[in-house]
C-alpha cells in the first residue's frame, strides 16, 4: 500500500529527477542480509512503498541469488482495477518470478527496479543503473 502526500504527477516527476545517484543507503534485513538503495528507492521508501522493497527483498534466497547475478523487476498496476503484477527477470526474457499483488494504491501504471547481487542485495531504479 502506497500512503504518499503526493499526488499522481508530483510522484511521477519526483521519480523522473532520479538518474544516476551518488548516494547509498542500506538496513538490514532478517533472512537475506544487507540491503543496499540508492536515492530512487529511498524516495519509494520514504512515500509508502515499502511494500514493495520488502518484496523484492524477500525473494533473495541464497539459491535465488546464486542463479542471477543481475534481475530486472516490473511493476505494472491496472490502475481502474489497483490491482499489480509484480515479475522478475533476468534481463535475457527468462521470468524468474511472477507476484499478484491483489490491491495496491501505487500511483503509477508501471515501475521498473533494477537489483545487483554483490556482497550484498542492491537496488535502484532503471533510471539510476
Amino acid at each position: 500500500m502506497t500512503s504518499s502526500s503526493l499526488n499522481t504527477c508530483e510522484f511521477q516527476h519526483e521519480l523522473s529527477l532520479f538518474n544516476g545517484s551518488g548516494n547509498s543507503y542500506s538496513y538490514q534485513a532478517l533472512v537475506v542480509g544487507r540491503v543496499e538503495y540508492t536515492d530512487g528507492i529511498r524516495f519509494l521508501q520514504q512515500n509508502g512503498c515499502c511494500w514493495l522493497i520488502d518484496a523484492i527483498a524477500s525473494y533473495q534466497t541464497h539459491e535465488f541469488k546464486l542463479a542471477d547475478e543481475c534481475q530486472f523487476w516490473k511493476l505494472s498496476v491496472d490502475l481502474e482495477t489497483q490491482q499489480a503484477k509484480l515479475i522478475c527477470d533476468d534481463g535475457n526474457g527468462n521470468i524468474r518470478i511472477t507476484q499478484e499483488i491483489d490491491y495496491t494504491d501505487f500511483p503509477l501504471s508501471k515501475l521498473d527496479i533494477y537489483v545487483e547481487i554483490r556482497d550484498c542485495v542492491f537496488m535502484c531504479l532503471m533510471s539510476e543503473y
